[in-house]
């Protein structure tokens, strides 16, 4: 390794620590930035002060450029001290931190201009004269505003100074693209249906058509009337009259088709809501009456559930007892509820189930014959306990629908999990079919060693559904380049790995009495992180090669090796995750630093997730910026655009962060540039 590698690797070894463990303690962002600007503001003060005492061995005719240069540094300091009275992190500090490195790259162009020249234009002249006198007049701006009105100044005085030509003329562009607008989705996304609120005249038209008892339709038409004949009554009587006719037709509707409820209990319903609304309408007795309606909110939950069940009349009738125990019992009934639920869905995706092709071994077509007898014992059990509201009984009977309902499942899906498994051509795979064979007959008998058959029926599942989706990974969108830079040049390995994972584990489960490894069969869905990964890692990098034109935008102030160089200890540990998965020797840069790295990943990546969206979000703006000028016309623009409430504030922030780091990671003081590279994570 190169000294100059190893320099690097240092700077990476002092900074990655503190990168990842930002999440469980925030760095003292406002100290480490506050250090970084004061040592910023003394080191101007420094190249200042070597200049004033240039002045008496300086000829007369090279004075005013040393002057220049000093009126430079004046101007230079005072927006790094605004920048550091400002409160951290704040727009106010950002934006001056960024008109400060604008200001700094104007005097690097102009004194890099006045050395290729011995002789100054007038309007040159006319600009030092200028700059000079603001230098003793500098106000005490504080807001963006008045600072953006001062760059404004500076941007005008640039132009003189830089003597452009006639170009210099027309008024200067701002240095910002046009926002791009999110894309609209809404053409691929469905609009929900808006439900159409019934008019009165409707719901009249329902109360007529109701079968219900004639106490019960008088009070209805009651109310009707309050909303068809609004001089019967105030606006606010209208509104409260709708909202419980609402609730009443509901109620009366469930009522009307005898939905969960017997002739007794019917006519008791019909009775309190009929009373509830004779009380409702008359003032001295409203809330009496709202309370004698809303007691039958329990029947209003239940209506709901079974429109969800979506019964048949006959369930309905059959499933009675339930319902009339849940209207009188509120917190068992809702269980009993939810497990009508349970029941419904089971039953349906029994139905439903795909049984397997006639080719599979006899005996495993025994077992899955006894299993769907088993669920249906089940399920008629569950119905008779329904029948007489035995809730606990429907607790048990439901657990075993479900139990066997999913291992019916997964044994309905075994030829495709074998088929999936296949293609790793695992050892003594002949034996699989055997193998599952035996298990699934402990499980139908219920054998002693069912829980250990259970599991491995479960694991062999887990293992063909994750074998099938790795099998359509791909690595052909994984440029080389990425593979040597994110990966390590271990890709190929990466995918031998898992691929002799699975075929090793698949072997383990076809032998006689084996068992699949849990532990490493957890490692596979890191299989897909590191690939989603690696292919992110593609469109950050592509984003990368993009940001080279935005050098121009004002709110964009960082280049490709910036930002490669923040994002470096990602790219590290995304090495190190795919190594730990290879059970490769870690590198010794990283082994101490980073153990359990295929555990880290994941932190890693989302502390670094809003930077990267940034850079990829930004990258888009490529086209816009390669129009905008570009030398003294493009800087003194820059300094006469204003920041004040303007678009790209994450731009601005994350060029803000980046510029200090550099600075402290360039005087060696990597403790410091860690924490402000925090800030920027965060």
């Amino acid at each position: 390794m190169t000294n100059n590698h190893w320099i690097k690797a240092a700077c990476l070894l002092a900074i990655l620590p503190a990168c990842l463990t930002y999440a469980a303690s925030p760095p003292a962002d406002k100290s480490a930035v506050k250090a970084a600007l004061a040592a910023r503001l003394a080191q101007v003060e420094k190249q200042i002060a070597q200049r004033m005492m240039r002045r008496a061995q300086t000829a007369a005719d090279r004075l005013p450029r040393l002057e220049l240069e000093i009126d430079m540094r004046i101007v230079w300091r005072w927006l790094l001290a605004k920048a550091e009275g400002a409160q951290p992190s704040s727009d106010a500090q950002i934006t001056t931190c960024l008109r400060a490195d604008l200001w700094l790259d104007s005097i690097a162009a102009l004194e890099a201009a006045f050395s290729r020249t011995d002789t100054l234009t007038p309007a040159q002249t006319d600009g030092m004269a200028r700059l000079h006198k603001l230098t003793f007049n500098l106000p005490d701006a504080k807001s963006v505003g008045e600072l953006d009105q001062i760059s404004r100044q500076l941007g005008i005085l640039l132009l003189l100074l830089s003597n452009p030509g006639p170009e210099a003329q027309q008024v200067p562009p701002q240095m910002r693209p046009i926002p791009i607008k999110p894309a609209d989705n809404s053409a691929a996304t469905p609009t929900p249906i808006a439900t159409t609120q019934r008019t009165d005249v409707q719901m009249a038209e329902e109360v007529a058509r109701l079968r219900v008892s004639p106490a019960l339709r008088q009070q209805l038409i009651a109310v009707v009337w309050v909303l068809v004949e609004p001089a019967n009554g105030s606006a606010a009587d209208h509104a409260a009259c709708r909202k419980i006719l609402e609730i009443a037709l509901e109620l009366a509707g469930g009522l009307n088709a005898n939905i969960g409820v017997s002739p007794e209990s019917r006519a008791e319903m019909e009775a309190q809501l009929a009373e509830g609304l004779a009380l409702f309408m008359d003032p001295r007795t409203q809330a009496t009456g709202q309370t004698k309606v809303s007691a039958l909110q329990q029947y209003r939950l239940m209506l709901a559930a079974i429109q969800r069940l979506k019964l048949t009349p006959e369930q309905t009738a059959q499933f009675l007892p339930v319902f009339t125990f849940a209207r009188q019992n509120p917190e068992p009934g809702a269980r009993a509820i939810a497990m009508l639920e349970q029941y419904a869905k089971h039953r349906a995706q029994f139905e439903a189930r795909t049984r397997p092709p006639l080719g599979t071994y006899q005996a495993m077509r025994r077992n899955l014959d006894e299993l769907a007898k088993q669920f249906t014992r089940s399920s008629v059990a569950f119905c008779t306990a329904a029948a007489s509201a035995n809730v606990k009984d429907m607790e048990q009977h439901i657990e075993s629908m479900r139990r066997v309902g999913d291992v019916l499942n997964k044994l309905d899906q075994m030829p495709a999990t074998i088929d999936a498994l296949a293609s790793f051509k695992p050892k003594q795979f002949g034996n699989l079919d055997r193998r599952v064979t035996t298990v699934a007959t402990i499980i139908v008998t219920h054998g002693k060693q069912q829980a250990e058959a259970a599991k491995y029926l479960d694991d062999l599942h887990q293992l063909g559904k994750t074998a099938s989706e790795l099998g359509r990974l791909t690595t052909k969108d994984i440029p080389p380049q990425i593979d040597r830079t994110y990966a390590g040049g271990k890709l190929s390995l990466l995918e031998a790995k898992w691929k002799g994972l699975i075929t090793e584990l698949a072997s383990a489960a076809a032998s006689a009495n084996g068992e699949i490894d849990s532990a490493k069969m957890d490692r596979l869905p890191a299989v897909r992180t590191l690939y989603d990964a690696l292919r992110q890692a593609a469109v950050l990098e592509a984003a990368l090669a993009n940001t080279e034109s935005l050098r121009g935008w004002i709110d964009w102030r960082m280049t490709p090796a910036d930002l490669r160089a923040v994002l470096a200890p990602q790219a590290a540990a995304l090495r190190e995750a795919i190594a730990a998965f290879i059970g490769a020797d870690s590198s010794a840069l990283f082994a101490i630093e980073s153990p359990g790295a295929l555990e880290q990943w994941p932190k890693v990546e989302a502390r670094y997730r809003p930077l990267t969206a940034l850079i990829i979000r930004s990258a888009a703006y490529r086209e816009q910026c390669r129009a905008l000028p570009n030398g003294f016309i493009g800087l003194a623009a820059s300094l006469m655009t204003p920041l004040e409430g303007a678009p790209f504030g994450p731009e601005r922030q994350a060029s803000f962060a980046i510029r200090l780091w550099q600075f402290r990671t360039a005087m060696g003081d990597t403790a410091a540039a860690a924490e402000v590279l925090a800030t920027l994570l965060k």
